[in-house]
């Protein structure tokens, strides 16, 4: 095979795209099988890997499982016990585990940490959550920097130190090393400085189930999980490929392949069934569409050169349709919610699983949506808005609006509503319902001047 002609052409094509390359790497069969590099770039450049470091620091979270020194189940709270008053915490903070944090349901919605705040773990423990754990999907980098600072609490060693064996054993360059937070614990969400061969071989370790050239080096299951599209992560107004599921700090693609993703386009995508790991360095800042045009490239120019190998493993990887969900269990229950920034106060949900309707409570009022799953319906929005004359009360107008309802996962409900009138925009409402009563939303929006308020997020119990 050709790999150097197929770099080529990627490259060129990434040119055409004004996506800037610094180098990619494409792994199979253990080895590194062809590389490009461009300007001052080379194989052995070390760079920043962003937010890849959460992909890497998963990696050695599922070392310490292994080794059996920390449960996925393990409350943060306890691990940290020691150290912070986490008995002051946060009810939703105290329900939230180790597991939680690795696939982006934490109680959190925002950073905790700043460049004003020195002490970025402590913060984790004393800013206010905004729903409970184990509910709706937020991309949480404040929790990756907890659990690298979980292996240095347990091993005395940063989360790259204590992968140096595994390093070894897989070929990663003696001189890789994390970034520090100002309060010098390991910036595992975004301080791994490695090149980019490193990162591919890392993903690859992942790619062949945690073994290595038939050694086994991380636990076969947390592996099959880290790499699996455990959550629905589109539950937002964006669209990208990216959008598609998430594991233990690794993103999920529609074709069953599983990505290291970091800003700027560091990037790292394993394909199972076809032998394959693609990583890549790059600058696309500034750049929206730069990482599906990568992927894209990936996809029609080199994939093709490395066809299924392994049709069991393809077809494992492929993400399964959802068989059921809990709309008999949620239906005709009113859940309230404690003060949040939606000012919403209580929801509900009626109907028959295919004609349903939404029932929100705000200031006293009752609003009502309805909605169809699987199919759109036209409705009028409950609440009024802008017409001609801006932030006029007195001429805001009702908005035609299109709705449609999917069930994400078994218990998380998802719905999109377009306003198709005067102004177009769109937004959504994700729903995710514990087996406990607690309820988790998620509201985003993109609208100019309407569909205000419906932007953060919520927790609350199903009513007694």
């Amino acid at each position: 095979m050709d790999t150097k002609s197929l770099l080529e052409d990627f490259n060129r094509e990434l040119e055409r795209r004004r996506v800037r390359l610094h180098g990619a790497s494409l792994i199979s069969g253990f080895e590194v099988v062809g590389e490009i590099y461009n300007g001052t770039y080379t194989a052995e450049t070390k760079t920043r890997m962003y937010s890849t470091s959460k992909s890497v620091a998963a990696v050695a979270i599922g070392k310490l499982v292994g080794e059996g020194l920390l449960s996925l189940d393990d409350r943060i709270v306890d691990v940290f016990a020691d150290r912070f008053d986490t008995g002051a915490a946060h009810p939703y903070l105290r329900e939230q585990t180790v597991r939680h944090m690795l696939t982006m349901t934490t109680a959190y919605s925002t950073p905790t940490y700043s460049p004003e705040i020195k002490d970025w773990l402590a913060s984790y423990f004393r800013a206010e959550p905004t729903h409970p754990a184990d509910t709706v999907w937020y991309y949480d980098s404040s929790g990756s920097y907890v659990l690298g600072a979980i292996v240095k609490h347990k091993t005395g060693l940063d989360y790259v130190e204590y992968l140096r064996d595994i390093f070894d054993e897989i070929g990663v360059s003696r001189g890789v090393y994390t970034l520090k937070g100002p309060d010098g614990e390991a910036w595992a969400s975004s301080g791994f400085t490695a090149t980019t061969s490193d990162l591919g071989r890392i993903a690859y370790l992942l790619l062949s189930g945690g073994r290595w050239r038939g050694k086994q080096l991380l636990p076969e299951d947390y592996v099959r999980a880290a790499i699996s599209p455990l959550k629905r992560n589109d539950d937002g107004a964006k669209v990208s490929r990216f959008d598609c599921g998430y594991g233990y700090q690794i993103w999920s693609h529609p074709n069953g392949a599983f990505a290291f993703r970091g800003l700027g386009g560091q990037i790292a995508i394993g394909f199972p069934g076809h032998d394959l790991v693609f990583s890549c360095t790059s600058d696309t800042a500034g750049n929206h569409n730069a990482y599906d045009d990568i992927f894209e490239a990936v996809e029609s120019i080199i994939l093709p050169a490395f066809p299924i190998t392994d049709e069991g493993a393809y077809l494992a990887a492929q993400p399964q349709p959802l068989r059921k969900n809990l709309f008999d269990e949620i239906k005709d229950t009113d859940y309230l919610l404690d003060e949040n920034k939606l000012g919403i106060d209580a929801v509900r949900f009626e109907g028959d699983g295919r004609d349903n309707c939404l029932i929100y409570t705000k200031g006293g009022k009752e609003h009502r949506i309805p909605f169809r799953i699987g199919s759109e319906t036209q409705i009028i929005f409950p609440e009024k808005y802008s017409g001609e004359m801006l932030f006029n009360e007195a001429t805001y107008i009702s908005y035609r609006c299109s709705v449609e309802a999917r069930w994400l996962e078994e218990r998380k409900l998802f719905i999109k509503i377009w306003a198709e009138d005067l102004y177009v925009g769109n937004m959504t409402l994700a729903f995710a319902f514990r087996e406990d009563g607690r309820i988790g939303v998620k509201a985003d929006k993109r609208a100019q001047f309407f569909f205000d308020g419906f932007e953060g997020f919520a927790g609350g119990r199903r009513a007694q």
